[in-house]
């Protein structure tokens, strides 16, 4: 398991308060958190692992990996059946030539049965389809956003009638929520302290400067800005964001990218920006699931029911009362009820 243990702060959302739907109640000691959405944090880790792959290999398996190359993300569930994608895979080398795989997975919060089941079905795609080819397969689930995979100990199994393990899958867990910069800056490697916004940051004003001074020895100025770039759309804290833009323009990097213009007008098309009806449903939405998900450990069908149901309401002050009751609901079944009734009243006055 990487990174030390960390508390997991409450839910807070009243209409007195002027927290959005998903803020976490920092510590004492630190800012607000504002979280991403998965799409947006998913794209900027892939972007960023396929930049700094050895970096990310050697950091997650060892030193001895001399390559790493991409392979496709897409599987092959059977010949008539369905596609299947994973987030990332590569190859990698050892010293003594030895090849194999090495899989990541990005997860924010989420229902970990749903991704432990996931995970055993890409691994025995992986297996059907490279066993033959590699010496050993490795998957790494790497959870961002605080209290993700929490309950997940990326030990797996299934019991025959006798109570016997019949079948068992293991995957590594990393909570980026538990490390901190400390921790991050202690690796020596600049291209993985992209990762900075993802972790603890006690004070920003005095370990962003080494964070800085650290991205700043990346000779390569294309990888460099693609690091800094990558870090500020996956900073999850305004202060650490703020602290990090002053000392950028400080250093005279630019920061208009092309990777983050184009990330402006796709949030704007797809409803993030501030303001925007679409962006306050879809955060609504998903606040709800992360509440009933942290409150009352959802199965997967039972989430993936709510999260239809939900699809169906688009009236924000119908989703903000139900995230209400998601966060003082007696026990998940109060919570179904008022959904099905608000879902019931909503049909009639759609009728």
């Amino acid at each position: 398991m990487f990174g030390p243990s960390c508390r997991l702060s409450v839910l807070q959302y009243t209409e007195q308060q002027t927290f959005w739907p998903g803020y976490i109640q920092p510590h004492a000691n630190q800012q607000e958190w504002k979280p991403k959405t998965m799409n947006e944090t998913d794209h900027a880790l892939k972007r960023l692992v396929e930049a700094a792959g050895e970096d990310f290999a050697r950091w997650l398996l060892g030193d001895d990996i001399v390559s790493v190359s991409a392979l496709p993300t897409e599987l092959i569930e059977d010949p008539e059946t369905r596609k299947k994608f994973i987030d990332m895979l590569f190859e990698v080398t050892r010293t003594n030539g030895e090849k194999g795989l090495i899989h990541l997975e990005f997860q924010k919060r989420w229902s970990h049965k749903e991704v432990e089941l996931r995970q055993l079905s890409y691994k025995t795609m992986m297996a059907w389809t490279y066993s033959d080819e590699y010496s050993f397969f490795e998957t790494i689930v790497m959870y961002v956003g605080r209290g993700a995979g929490r309950h997940d100990t990326g030990h797996h199994q299934i019991l025959d009638y006798h109570g016997n393990p019949t079948l068992i899958w293991i995957y590594r867990v990393v909570r980026m929520w538990e490390w901190t910069v400390e921790d991050l800056l202690a690796l020596n490697r600049p291209t993985l302290l992209a990762l900075v916004g993802l972790t603890q940051i006690d004070d920003p004003e005095t370990t962003m400067p080494l964070v800085l001074a650290e991205i700043a020895q990346i000779t390569d100025p294309a990888l460099r800005k693609r690091v800094v770039t990558e870090m500020l759309l996956l900073c999850e804290r305004e202060d650490v964001a703020t602290v990090a833009k002053l000392l950028i323009d400080q250093m005279g990097w630019e920061l208009d990218t092309p990777i983050i213009r184009q990330f402006r007008e796709e949030g704007k098309a797809i409803g993030f920006v501030e303001g925007e009806a679409v962006g306050r449903q879809a955060t609504l939405r998903e606040s709800i699931l992360d509440v009933l998900d942290m409150r009352f450990d959802l199965r997967a069908s039972i989430r993936r029911n709510i999260e239809h149901a939900l699809a169906q309401m688009s009236g924000v002050p119908q989703l903000r009362a139900l995230f209400q009751q998601a966060l003082h609901a007696e026990d998940l079944a109060a919570f179904q009820q008022l959904l099905a009734a608000s879902t019931t009243n909503g049909d009639a006055n759609g009728a």
